[in-house]
C-alpha cells in the first residue's frame, strides 16, 4: 500500500540524480539480504560473467540490503566495477532505488513469496524473479508478467539479463501486466479466501 501510494511521484532521472546513479546506464536493482540463499553469489558471478561482454557498458547492478560488513566484505573480495552496494534503507529511502532503476532481480534460491517483488511492481518495475520464488508460480508468469528464470544455470541468468537489455518495450508490457495481476494479491483478499475455505470444511 505504502508504494502504491506515492503514485509515480518521482521520475526516474529525479531518482538517479538523488542516488549518484548514471543516466545512461542500464539498471538492475536487487533488494534484500546479502546472503546465500537469496542467491546474491550467483548474480554476482553474472556480473563478472558480462564484465567481459559487449554489454558490460551499459550495465549497473545496483545492491541494496546489506550490512556494513557485509558491504566492506564485497567491496574488499570482488573487482566488479558495474556493481554498487548499499546498506539496508528504510521505505521512503528504498522507493527511489525502485523507481532509478529499469528492471528488479530476485536470484532467490528459496523464498515462500518474495514480497520485494511485489513492492517492486507497485512501482511500476519490470520484474526477473527466480523460479524458486514463490511467487513465480502466481504473481509472475513468464512472458507475460515478467521473466522467471533459473539463478542456477549460469546460461539462463546471463541470458535474462540480455533480454532485458535488448528488449525494452517487453519488459514495459510486463510491468503494465504486473501491475494489474497485484490487484488481487492483498491482505483483504487473502483473508477473505482464508474465511471461505474454513467456511466449508
Amino acid at each position: 500500500n505504502y508504494y502504491e501510494s506515492l503514485n509515480d511521484s518521482v521520475s526516474k532521472l529525479e531518482a538517479r540524480n538523488r542516488l549518484g546513479l548514471a543516466e545512461d546506464k542500464f539498471i538492475f536493482l536487487y533488494v534484500g539480504q546479502f546472503i546465500q540463499r537469496k542467491g546474491l553469489d550467483l548474480l554476482l558471478n553474472v556480473a563478472r560473467k558480462l564484465s567481459k561482454s559487449k554489454y558490460y557498458q551499459k550495465v549497473l547492478f545496483v545492491l541494496v540490503g546489506g550490512t556494513e560488513q557485509e558491504l566492506r566484505e564485497i567491496t574488499c573480495n570482488e573487482n566488479i566495477k558495474n556493481v554498487k552496494t548499499y546498506k539496508f534503507k528504510d521505505n521512503k529511502s528504498l522507493s527511489y532505488f525502485y523507481y532509478a532503476a529499469d528492471c528488479f532481480l530476485f536470484p532467490t534460491r528459496i523464498d515462500v513469496w518474495g514480497l520485494v517483488v511485489n513492492e517492486a511492481v507497485a512501482c511500476n518495475l519490470p520484474v526477473a524473479v527466480s523460479k524458486f520464488a514463490g511467487c513465480s508460480d502466481d504473481l509472475i508468469v513468464n512472458d507475460i508478467d515478467g521473466i522467471v528464470f533459473d539463478p542456477l544455470d549460469e546460461k539462463s541468468f546471463f541470458d535474462t539479463i540480455k533480454f532485458c537489455i535488448d528488449y525494452p518495450n517487453k519488459l514495459n508490457q510486463y510491468k503494465i501486466n504486473a501491475k494489474k495481476k497485484l490487484k488481487i494479491f492483498n491482505h483483504d483478499i487473502a483473508a477473505r479466501r482464508i474465511v471461505d475455505f474454513v467456511s466449508q470444511i
